[in-house]
This record gives structure tokens, C-alpha cells and sequence, in this order.
């Protein structure tokens, strides 16, 4: 116990700050480079990331998480669209000591895009796990348990037979998200 505790000591001490050091230096040196290829006014901050007000107020997942960590933070624009994005890692906490509890509520990136033109509705696109493992009996079991959320949300059926398959949408507005939701985005 003491050796591993040694090595385990060792590691915190002279490994982690090394890969750290070496993650930070790369993102500077790759990442922002590359990034800014595409996206000449991108900005970026490795220590940053999306407030957790903007990741509530999406309401995509519950219950809301207590812990909220992240980085890699991006904001940029293409087009009209601000946008910004991050990787977070949220979790729910709860109890202390052997009750204690941990749920991770989302892992992963998370993107904020903002239209210039207002938008009345709320269109949620999230990853579409009942079509992609149950085909055409997930999207018909879909569209019967879903044809209308307790927001006012509807499922909304897409053009693109990948997007459709990729993802489910809803929205309170059916039109506005056809609009949001163009074929050329849905094939990007």
C-alpha cells in the first residue's frame, strides 16, 4: 500500500503537470492554428468554457447537474450565427460518504449557435437512439409516443433520411424549424 501510494504521489507530482503542460502547449500550437484555418475570427480559451446558465436554459437534460466542469472553449461566427461551444463533463451529486451518489448527467461538446433573427419557438435536436436501433419500428413507436411533448413540442420529420436517422427534432414551431434546419445544414 505504501509503494502504490509512492508511485501514485509520484505521478500527481511529476507525470500529470507534464501531460498538462504538453495538452495546453498543443492546443495552442495545433489546435487554434487549424481552427482558425476555417474560421479566421475564432476565438479561444483551453481554461474556459459555456456558461452553465446558457446549458440550463437549453433544458435537454435532467436532472441539472451540480457539478458542471469544462474547457476547450471556442466562439466564433459563420455567417450570421454566433456560436460557441465547449466540452463539458456534468454530473448530479448527491448524499455524502457511503450514500453518496454520482449521475452523469452530459459528456461531451456542447454548442450554442444565436440567430440574428428572433425566433419565436424552441427546436430541440437530440441524438435519435430508438430509430438508429429499432429502424422503422423506433420511428413509428416514436411519432405515437411523442406526437406531442408536455412544452408543446412536436416531432418534426426532415427531409434527409440520414439527419432523420441521426437525430430526433422537436419543436414548438414546425415552419421555424424547417427554416432553422435547412438541407444544406442537415447535410453538413
Amino acid at each position: 500500500k505504501i509503494l502504490f501510494a509512492a508511485v501514485a504521489g509520484l505521478y500527481g507530482v511529476l507525470v500529470f503537470p507534464a501531460q498538462k503542460k504538453y495538452r495546453d502547449s498543443f492546443k495552442q500550437a495545433i489546435m487554434v492554428p487549424v481552427a482558425r484555418k476555417f474560421f479566421p475570427e475564432l476565438g479561444y480559451d483551453p481554461n474556459l468554457c459555456v456558461r452553465q446558465g446558457l446549458f440550463d436554459q437549453a433544458g435537454l437534460f435532467s436532472p441539472t447537474p451540480n457539478v458542471y466542469l469544462g474547457n476547450d472553449y471556442f466562439k466564433g461566427k459563420v455567417g450570421e450565427v454566433d456560436f460557441e461551444f465547449s466540452e463539458l463533463d456534468c454530473k448530479r451529486e448527491t448524499g455524502s460518504g457511503r450514500r453518496r451518489r454520482v449521475e452523469r448527467v452530459f459528456k461531451g461538446f456542447f454548442f450554442v449557435g444565436s440567430f440574428k433573427r428572433e425566433l419565436k419557438g424552441v427546436t430541440q435536436i437530440v441524438p435519435d437512439h430508438l430509430e438508429r436501433f429499432l429502424g422503422v419500428l423506433g420511428k413509428s413507436l416514436q411519432a405515437s409516443l411523442q406526437s406531442v411533448t408536455p412544452g408543446g413540442s412536436a416531432l418534426v420529420r426532415l427531409e434527409n433520411p440520414a439527419f432523420e436517422e441521426a437525430f430526433k427534432v422537436t419543436a414548438t414551431d414546425q415552419i421555424e424549424a424547417r427554416v432553422i434546419l435547412t438541407p444544406a445544414l442537415m447535410e453538413k
